[in-house]
């Protein structure tokens, strides 16, 4: 009978690792250290790197058996494989899987289980959640000393000296040396894994057994993965016991698992739509800012925030504002609209509403789901929403340049459930005041703040230049940055007309165009104004 044991760690965190022994294993002494205090070493794993819970497999996996063979790879792998879908503790983060020996081939066979199992939830999303798997001295294509074991001397020697009782269990008669049913399996792997987002650590015994000799030969301790296998200075038994941190073996097994660790939401993404998602984003870069998050987020002092379903018509300043946006989206199912111009930096308030670097209280950068619709989305921030929803997943969803009709449809899926809240952004001057919603307009920068920008973005500009760009702008951060890029080093541009300024933005260093100048100037004259028909049933 197998058993799963948490041996170490939050059965919450955020990434799981478990073991799986080999053939004639146990769920401790496989993976005890190789020196006098014979400690399970994985959990020195949970003492090195944050966030990480230890886990371990034990099944009976005997070499040799009585009357009955007992089950093969495919049952053992089967009933693991129920054991950690039934394991609730493991059905959130990101799993890896360590396997010696027999384990490793334990770990293929219920990774295809699993994946066969397409009308399964649970069994998609574990798969989905494999972001590693490790083999050490894993048989892929059987081993030598198996096939000995099933030659017809071998197996009149072993039944002469066990008085004709024991015979080679199921397991180990199916480890013989390029066994067909290996090698199959070795095939569909590495089909299956190709173009999986998971990594992987091959390590090669490369010391032999007293009397056995080499357990598993190079080449069948080789899966054919895009990874070069590691040989290690071990037998087969001790490949899975590092002596201390320091050995070798440790030192590898640390830096697979500490590696890319997925967010939350990566995580959960990963889970239930696999490989089959693109343009969401956690928290991050989202307004492009040339020094990233560790940008700070310059603070206005004049009013920037205006409210168009609140009486309170002087509007907010920036720290208000904030601070009165991060309190409305702490409410479940709350929907608000961000509006303005395009380049007042909108993108950029939103991304400072998670910064804790800012007075107040940030909101929790592991609960947001950005996107911009001009990324396409997949999956739609309709279903994206639905499926949180079903999840019960405590989460902000920003929707960059979202258009009012799916702001209105995510409005309605968002009201009756008490876990998703709603933040959509998008380019709109129009009187449009979707039901149920709480909309805000962002007003362009002061010229101090865009000039200190300025100053900041490009420190080889004189207080002049920074100065005039910051009153041809507007308060537009986006129109600043553009013109202050176009100017070159001593630069003086002080006395430069708006005329000129603007065909210098205009142009960006390229060459006038007397056409591009006519077409701009009848899209401007088209853009300004806003038509609205009295009878569309004439038209249609």
């Amino acid at each position: 009978m197998a058993e799963l044991r948490l041996k170490s760690g939050d059965s919450l965190a955020r990434k799981h690792v478990v073991f799986i022994h080999g053939l004639g294993g146990h769920t401790e002494t496989t993976w005890q250290s190789n020196n006098s205090e014979k400690v399970f070493w994985p959990v020195w794993l949970n003492e090195d790197i944050e966030d990480c819970s230890i886990w371990a497999i034990g099944y009976e996996a005997p070499k040799f058996a009585f009357l009955d063979a007992g089950m093969g790879i495919q049952d053992k792998a089967q009933n693991i494989l129920e054991l950690l879908l039934a394991e609730q503790r493991l059905s959130k983060g990101e799993i890896i899987l360590v396997g010696h020996s027999l384990g490793g081939l334990i770990i293929k066979q219920l990774l295809r289980l699993a994946s066969d199992q397409s009308g399964r939830l649970d069994a998609v999303g574990l798969v989905n959640r494999v972001t590693g798997v490790a083999f050490m001295g894993t048989p892929h294509t059987g081993a030598d000393l198996a096939q000995k074991g099933n030659t017809l001397l071998g197996q009149v020697l072993l039944r002469a000296f066990t008085f004709l009782l024991l015979k080679p269990s199921a397991v180990t008669a199916s480890l013989g040396r390029n066994d067909a049913t290996l090698r199959e399996l070795n095939t569909w792997y590495r089909e299956w894994c190709y173009d999986k987002e998971i990594r992987h650590l091959v390590l090669v015994e490369s010391k032999s057994l007293p009397i056995f000799g080499r357990i598993v030969k190079p080449d069948s301790s080789d899966p054919g993965l895009q990874v070069r296998p590691t040989s290690i200075d071990a037998h087969h038994i001790n490949i899975s016991k590092p002596s201390s941190k320091q050995d070798e073996i440790y030192i590898l097994v640390k830096s697979f698992v500490e590696k890319q660790s997925l967010s939350k939401q990566a995580c959960w993404l990963r889970s239930n739509f696999g490989k089959d998602h693109s343009g969401w984003k956690e928290y991050g870069n989202w307004a492009n800012c040339p020094k990233g998050i560790e940008e700070e987020y310059i603070l206005d002092q004049a009013i920037r925030l205006h409210s168009s379903s609140s009486n309170n018509s002087e509007g907010l300043a920036t720290v208000d504002a904030l601070n009165l946006l991060r309190e409305r989206l702490l409410k479940a199912g709350v929907s608000i609209r961000l509006v303005g111009l395009s380049g007042v930096g909108k993108t950029r308030f939103v991304q400072a509403l998670f910064d804790d670097r800012i007075e107040g209280i940030a909101l929790d950068k592991e609960t947001v789901f950005y996107t911009d619709i001009s990324l396409s989305p997949s999956p739609t921030p309709r279903v994206l929403v639905e499926r949180l929803a079903r999840d019960s997943i405590q989460s902000i969803i920003v929707v960059d340049n979202c258009a009012p009709d799916l702001h209105r449809e995510l409005t309605n899926l968002c009201k009756d459930n008490g876990t998703t809240r709603i933040l959509t952004v998008e380019y709109d001057v129009r009187e449009d005041q979707p039901e149920q919603t709480e909309v805000y307009t962002l007003e362009p920068s002061s010229r101090e703040l865009i000039e200190a920008m300025i100053s900041s973005m490009f420190p080889y500009l004189n207080r002049q230049a920074s100065r005039k760009i910051a009153d041809f702008s507007g308060g537009n951060a986006r129109v600043a940055n553009a013109l202050a890029s176009t100017v070159k080093k001593d630069e003086n541009i002080s006395r430069l007309k708006d005329e000129e300024l603007f065909r210098r933005l205009f142009y960006q260093r390229h060459d006038s165009d007397i056409g591009l100048d006519k077409a701009a100037e009848g899209l401007s004259l088209a853009y300004s104004f806003q038509l609205e028909c009295k009878r569309p049933d004439k038209y249609t």
